[in-house]
């Protein structure tokens, strides 16, 4: 049996004492104030003929989409995502999970992947409407993070540099070859000799 909101709260402890616990409360009132988030989600999660009033109790959609908002915004996957739901009573209070329910990790996987992209960009208007609001952002910029990260790359080299241009061009040049007539001396041999 399938609800957007779980009709009767569990028994959890109250979010405090540490700034991701405050970043939670946060998510939390804005999350209530904006129900029609946990009903888009239910009609995903019922998708396809199921009738929410037949079956085994599964997780509501409120509860989907704010397991979706902790692994998003700590990059879990979904074993990871298993274990603290598990294991932090933030993140159970979070969610709305009783003391008893530990949704498993391949529970969870099911639930969010039903969640589309055209849910989640509906949903993302419904935030920015309201963060526009209240004055706190106006959507029209995007924050995006650089960090390198390392890879598994050969170091240049000026010589390897030199040979990789001659080949790239050398190679464009041959497929412009097709559409125009262009003299060109293919040097690519020649340079990956001197590197």
């Amino acid at each position: 049996m399938r609800t957007g909101t779980a009709e009767q709260l569990p028994l959890v402890p109250q979010i405090s004492g540490h700034k991701h616990m405050d970043e939670l409360r946060e998510m939390s009132k804005i999350i209530d104030l904006h129900p029609q988030v946990a009903q888009l989600v239910l009609s995903d999660l019922v998708a396809g003929g199921i009738n929410p009033k037949r079956g085994a109790k599964g997780l509501c959609g409120e509860q989907v989409i704010r397991a979706a908002l902790i692994k998003q915004t700590n990059r879990y996957s979904y074993e990871q995502l298993a274990f603290h739901l598990t294991d932090s009573l933030s993140y159970r209070a979070f969610c709305r999970l009783g003391l008893s329910d530990t949704p498993s990790s391949s529970t969870l996987q099911d639930n969010v992947k039903k969640i589309p992209p055209e849910t989640l960009e509906e949903i993302n208007r419904m935030l920015i409407g309201y963060t526009e609001d209240v004055g706190v952002e106006d959507g029209r910029r995007v924050r995006t993070d650089c960090t390198v990260i390392d890879s598994n790359i050969y170091e240049p080299t000026e010589s390897s540099l030199l040979y990789d241009s001659v080949r790239e061009l050398a190679r464009t040049l041959k497929h412009v070859q097709r559409f125009v007539e262009v003299p060109y001396v293919n040097h690519t041999r020649g340079a990956l000799s001197a590197s």
